[in-house]
């Protein structure tokens, strides 16, 4: 397997992540912890932060140190099939759980400033609070492993290249 040539560019974007991406960790790891500290006093207007916090903290701390080190290295990490259709699909579900909880999160946050008797009951709040968050965390994973685990052809995967995302 022959490695890329490794430009000036792939070396940017690697000490640029690279930079970012700890105090992102860390400033996610923090608040978190102060999330746990504080579990006593959440309330269910709480809980988009936490899926949001929660799968960017998990989106820098498993997916970006793979796209790290292919600008550090000029190749993926590991060139088998089986490890490129898992890293789509683990980058692929987790943007599509942070894009499916922000979207439903501005619509909760219309339904709390203008109509706030949406949920003001129990049912309501499992009905429009809690369902949704729950379906905005498993539909993407689901979806994303039906479409590229089940329902993929053949791959040829060309090891020396990442998908830019950025």
């Amino acid at each position: 397997m022959e490695k890329a040539p490794i430009s000036w560019l792939m070396q940017f974007k690697f000490w640029l992540l690279l930079i970012l991406s700890i105090p992102s960790a860390l400033c996610s790891l923090f608040i978190i912890i102060h999330f746990y500290r504080k579990s006593k006093d959440l309330t269910p207007y709480h809980y988009l932060t936490i899926v949001l916090i929660v799968t960017s903290f998990l989106q820098v701390t498993t997916e970006l140190p793979f796209a790290i080190a292919y600008y550090r290295r000029g190749q993926v990490i590991s060139a088998s099939s089986a490890f490129c259709t898992w890293w789509n699909w683990w980058a692929f579900a987790l943007q599509g759980i942070l894009r499916f909880a922000m979207a439903w999160g501005s619509i909760e946050r219309h339904f709390l400033v203008f109509n706030s008797s949406t949920i003001a009951t129990r049912q309501k709040r499992l009905a429009y609070h809690v369902l949704p968050m729950l379906v905005a965390c498993v539909y993407a994973p689901i979806f994303y492993f039906s479409a590229i685990v089940v329902n993929s052809c053949e791959q040829t995967w060309n090891f020396s290249m990442v998908i830019e995302k950025f």
